[in-house]
């Protein structure tokens, strides 16, 4: 904006602000109760692909198929987190799992704050921008919640 005050209309570019072209990309759902199951009608409505896992292995059906957790962090364009805060899944989104993540994806941290760890101050980077990946980075994230909240029994 500071840019077309300045009269420098070259700066400007429409498609600067479309976001992640989301056709045919791949989903990945943690966790797939009803939540994540609306996520993926929706997604399935933009073309999205759809796979998820959860720990009591939730069957495939039209929207989505269970993939074990490593091969989702691998192969999700978008990793979207929807399981609740417990003792087992508290810390299930550290650095270690963000760096087995394609350096081009995008964490949707919708949860309980310490199931992804820090998440208000993740790094973030433009994966476009060509830059090396540094552990624990992700091309783009979106967060809500609170960083650290107590564990449901």
């Amino acid at each position: 904006m500071d840019a077309l005050r300045r009269g420098a209309w070259g700066a400007f570019r429409m498609d600067a602000f479309l976001g992640l072209d989301v056709h045919g990309a791949t989903l990945g759902l943690i966790g797939y109760g009803q939540i994540a199951r609306a996520l993926a009608r929706r997604a399935a409505g933009f073309g999205m692909r759809g796979q998820h896992h959860h720990p009591r292995r939730r069957e495939d059906d039209e929207l989505s198929r269970w993939v074990p957790f490593d091969e989702l962090l691998r192969t999700s364009d978008v990793v979207s987190v929807h399981t609740p805060l417990t003792k087992e899944t508290d810390g299930l989104t550290g650095a270690a799992e963000l760096a087995r993540m394609k350096p081009t994806a995008t964490l949707v941290n919708t949860v309980r704050g310490g199931v992804v760890p820090g998440t208000p101050g993740l790094s973030s980077r433009r994966a476009a921008r060509g830059k090396q990946v540094a552990s624990g980075q992700v091309g783009n994230r979106a967060a809500s919640g609170r960083r650290r909240e107590k564990a449901a029994p």
